[in-house]
């Protein structure tokens, strides 16, 4: 039974209810709502304990109603039997616009008004668009011992144990408790990386909410009635995210501290992990490899949003060991099925697998194979389907003798369905036909994939296998722009449109409003001469640093400078917003040394040398570069605009 803790705002169950009582958290709150109970009336000194309630009640001809209530502390306080006066105040509505010392309250303008909505809203925007990144456990692994027996240890390192799953029931009764006010006799689910056995202990939990009364909520519940949540103050750091293709409500336990993701649509979502599940019940090798794997991805930051997912990563897999000489998983068209009315197959064979597996290789092999198996892999000419166990070419998806292997995703495109969506890679659902699971991936994160991929049949060729594990855990992904880290300038060209030959102090001034701009500052130095050998002649340029502190890269800068693009944005109203991002958020410092000459007629040459965190070079310099020759253009162009006005108004 769920009682609730009027001191400290939160539901719990009764057998959680003395822990709770006797903890630090709960007599720390007492002590502050007994501090701010203020005394009624006069304090009389030296007063008897009994005759403190009649000291302090107030007069019946005070010009501020004033009523006394008696309060009684909740059981869950250990001063059960104390009681304590607490004034309340009642407000008639001729006192509502005045505060507490008589004045009037300061009524907002319109135009504040919306100023200070579009500011609630720019902030929850970027919080909606900063993800959670949890960190991801902390492994060690023993060179002595083969690479089967490290990648036991490992597992047994990150996998969740019993302390996990005791949080995990707490949660999912918080949740059962916090909406069955909306659903009567809703059953939270849990689905994911959690209940197919995948999950790190740091890893957070999705909740799908069935509805036992039969069927599911619509796509509008977590708009129209999501707000439950606020209510009982068990879930913090709560994001409503209505518009999504499943909509959901990311929060974080409060006693737990465990992020959750609630939806009440992903039915098929927790069909797929039962499959999943399912799966690494057929061979021990299989879930040993999708751990491993998927802690690399996280560690390499492959997994996250506009990323791969955990399970598009376990997809990969599983093509993969549908494609050995000797197949350790056969094609999921074999397993898994559906039922009269439904539209994609929910359930799976599991009495009968349909393949005998005599592959015997060992998981070492295993493991580097996947890398061999994807690093020349064609992603963009190819749908990768586990359903069928094959790759298909792109143009083959719309044949006949395909669709007729895919007869749930044929019925589906007859009725009006979409069909799948081809990008940089497709990694087909094996449920959800229509569904590409890699729809968000660019390029750039396909060839740092790719990157991966060398590296470790690098690490293959040159360490013995006891120590593959350890290498794979020290490489570092370097951008592929950037040939080693911290030595040597990089280069790039930028087109800049100045006029006449006083292209320095053009260049100059130009360079000066971009980086104050961005929040950066600038150190000139004097100009110095470069030797220039393909020329076999002296080119002026321009020295200076740059430094920041702000919160402007990653996000921040690609919003605004789209917005900048778009004509709605001057370098201005840019910086502004800038600056309103960097104050929610600090970072570590940033600075670069750069020289600037000119290459070409109208054609400028930056070179930018990292003199700070590789980390931070890596992640902010791409940003820089593609958005330089934009930001010179504009301040050329607003400063030639400034020097027209003035010598106008002259």
């Amino acid at each position: 039974m769920m009682v609730q803790c009027e001191i400290c705002r939160i539901s719990l169950s009764e057998n959680d209810l003395p822990y709770h009582t006797n903890g630090k958290r709960h007599l720390k709150n007492l002590v502050r709502y007994q501090s701010t109970l203020k005394p009624v009336g006069k304090t009389i000194s030296n007063t008897p304990s009994e005759n403190v309630e009649e000291a302090s009640k107030p007069k019946e001809d005070t010009k501020d109603p004033i009523s006394v209530k008696k309060l009684i502390l909740p059981s869950c306080s250990k001063e059960k039997d104390d009681s304590i006066t607490v004034p309340t105040k009642t407000i008639d509505s001729e006192t509502s616009n005045t505060n507490d010392s008589g004045t009037k309250r300061k009524e907002l303008t319109p135009d504040k008004r919306n100023q200070d909505i579009s500011k609630r809203r720019q902030k929850r925007k970027l919080k909606e668009e900063t993800p959670r990144t949890p960190s991801i456990p902390f492994v060690y692994i023993n060179n002595l011992v083969s690479f089967d027996h490290q990648v036991i240890n490992f597992v047994m390192q990150v996998e969740q144990t019993q302390n996990e799953w005791v949080k995990i029931k707490w949660v999912l009764q918080d949740v059962e408790f916090t909406f069955g006010h909306v659903i009567p006799g809703v059953k939270p689910v849990l689905y994911g990386s959690s209940f197919s056995g995948l999950a790190f202990k740091t890893s957070d939990i999705d909740v799908y909410l069935y509805d036992s009364r039969g069927g599911e909520p619509d796509r509008a519940f977590i708009q129209r009635d999501g707000g439950i949540i606020y209510r009982f103050r068990l879930f913090n750091n709560i994001i409503r995210i209505p518009n999504a293709r499943v909509p959901v409500i990311k929060a974080t336990h409060i006693g737990t501290g465990i992020d959750l993701d609630i939806s009440a649509t992903s039915g098929q979502a927790v069909a797929n992990s039962r499959m999943i599940r399912f799966l690494l019940s057929h061979d021990w090798r299989i879930r040993s490899l999708m751990m491993l794997i998927g802690y690399l991805g996280k560690k390499y930051t492959l997994i996250g949003v506009n990323k791969f997912s955990r399970y598009s990563i376990n997809l990969l897999i599983i093509f993969y060991l549908q494609n050995l000489a000797l197949p350790i998983l056969p094609p999921l068209s074999q397993i898994v099925y559906g039922a009269t009315g439904r539209t994609w197959p929910f359930a799976f064979k599991e009495n009968n697998f349909l393949l005998i597996n005599n592959n015997k290789q060992q998981l070492a092999e295993l493991f580097m194979g996947f890398f061999e198996f994807f690093v020349d892999f064609t992603f963009s000419k190819y749908v990768i389907s586990t359903y069928l166990g094959e790759k298909i070419p792109e143009e083959d998806m719309e044949k006949e003798d395909i669709l007729d292997k895919m007869v749930y995703y044929k019925n589906f495109i007859e009725k009006g369905g979409d069909k799948i969506v081809y990008r940089s890679i497709c990694v087909q659902d094996p449920l959800e036909l229509s569904h590409n699971t890699t729809k968000g991936i660019t390029e750039k994160v396909l060839s740092q994939f790719k990157f991966i991929c060398t590296n470790a049949l690098q690490i293959k060729q040159t360490v013995d296998e006891r120590d593959w594990l350890i290498e794979m855990l020290k490489m570092e992904y370097i951008p592929p722009f950037i040939d080693k880290v911290g030595n040597g300038p990089i280069p790039f060209e930028v087109k800049y449109d100045f006029e006449g030959d006083d292209w320095i102090s053009s260049v100059k001034q130009s360079l000066e409003l971009v980086f104050s701009t961005l929040g950066m500052d600038i150190d000139w130095n004097y100009p110095v001469v470069e030797d220039d050998t393909k020329k076999t002649k002296l080119s002026p340029g321009l020295t200076f640093s740059v430094e920041t502190r702000k919160f402007i890269f990653p996000k921040g800068l690609k919003w605004s400078i789209n917005q900048l693009k778009a004509g709605n944005y001057n370098l201005k109203e840019l910086n502004k917003s800038l600056m309103e991002i960097s104050e929610t958020k600090h970072q570590t410092v940033f600075c670069a040394q750069c020289f600037v000459s000119l290459d070409q007629p109208k054609l400028l040459r930056i070179t930018m040398k990292n003199n700070c965190t590789h980390r931070m070079f890596y992640r902010m310099f791409p940003i820089l570069r593609s958005t330089l020759e934009l930001l010179l253009n504009h301040a050329f162009l607003e400063i030639n605009k400034t020097s027209n006005d003035s010598k106008s108004t002259e």
